[in-house]
């Protein structure tokens, strides 16, 4: 575990002298994530920059870690605290702290309560969020590169998600590259909230050259978000008033908006739904929180089982309720005609 850790904060830093401070902080952050201050578990947010140096008068933050008074500092949402190369004091973090313009518009790639931190982590500054439930999260360049979960540490890599994806989008009718990587971008960031929240959820991307029909052999009770007028028969009164919430939370000019251009809570909070959430290439809905149906004998656990069985309509992703995220898709044989087979194969894992 030590040669692990010390090894990942090498990473992350540059030169050993680095890698043993971001260790050292690493370590009082995790002894802080087993205890309690006043009853109840402790959330830090701590931006550790490793190209400034403090004033020789500044206090060691690193040593004030072991005092109980550092737990109300900072919650490692609206407020942090800036620290220096040695884990000396430079300043507090808040909502309204600036950045330098010149990182205002790189990308985030965290949960989207913790931005507020994560966006003071550019160039060598390393962030190290402690969460109430002892998660504790490592960010680097605006994105999380680990987490440790229980006595297990999770790494976590935007690109290899979008070298993953990118081909079933370019089955579709919009081939731009940059409009690819921006909805790639969006179901990522919606699976990590989804994963830090821990309330599970299931995603499928329908690609085009499912039939119809194929899609109803899959979700039980499946009900288009679409629809206008009167509901389809048969659909239970709890599904009629999901159904008309979500409408009416999705609508925008007599329309309802793509799963792209929804707002980041508001998507986690669909995914979360209990079923599935079936969306197009485009963002176009199917539906939301319906039940898949899971062939009996099924070895893995349910909604693994359901994302593979989402993946023969193109991409199917699960996150369970512990964070892990899994995805399946249907095997595209050739880069050059972009050919399919009803053969699903695993994608991509975080956990």
């Amino acid at each position: 575990q030590l040669a692990f850790e010390m090894g990942m904060c090498a990473w992350l830093t540059s030169g050993y002298k680095k890698a043993t401070v971001l260790h050292s902080i690493l370590c009082n952050m995790q002894e802080w994530a087993g205890r309690t201050y006043e009853g109840k578990n402790v959330p830090f947010g701590l931006v550790i920059d490793f190209s400034t140096e403090a004033l020789p008068d500044s206090v060691s933050y690193l040593h004030f870690l072991e005092n109980d008074s550092s737990a109300v500092f900072t919650d490692g949402i609206f407020s942090g605290i800036l620290l220096d190369q040695n884990g000396k004091l430079l300043s507090f973090l808040t909502r309204s702290t600036p950045v330098p313009e010149n990182f205002k518009n790189q990308d985030m790639f965290v949960p989207f309560q913790f931005v507020d931190i994560a966006r003071h982590c550019t160039k060598e500054a390393i962030g190290i969020i402690v969460l109430t439930n002892g998660e504790i999260m490592l960010i680097k360049n605006r994105a999380v590169c680990f987490a440790k979960r229980g006595s297990k540490w999770v790494s976590f890599d935007w690109e290899r998600v979008y070298i993953n994806l990118r081909p079933y989008f370019l089955l579709g009718a919009d081939k731009n590259e940059e409009n690819i990587r921006s909805k790639i971008k969006d179901i990522y960031c919606t699976l990590l909230d989804v994963s830090f929240s821990h309330v599970g959820g299931c995603l499928a991307i329908v690609i085009p050259g499912i039939e119809t029909e194929e899609i109803s052999k899959i979700i039980k009770d499946r009900f288009d978000l679409s629809i206008t007028g009167n509901l389809p028969k048969g659909v239970s009164e709890e599904s009629k008033e999901k159904i008309e919430v979500l409408k009416y939370l999705l609508v925008d000019n007599d329309s309802i908006r793509s799963f792209f251009d929804v707002e980041k809570p508001l998507r986690k909070e669909i995914l979360s739904l209990d079923g599935a959430t079936v969306v197009s290439l485009d963002g176009s809905f199917y539906c939301a929180g319906s039940i898949v149906a899971v062939p009996g004998g099924s070895s893995s656990g349910g909604r693994a089982a359901a994302a593979k069985r989402l993946a023969q309509l193109g991409v199917g992703i699960k996150v369970s309720e512990d964070g892990y995220i899994e995805a399946f898709g249907l095997a595209i044989e050739t880069e050059a005609d972009k050919e399919w087979s009803p053969r699903t194969i695993p994608l991509f894992k975080v956990k």
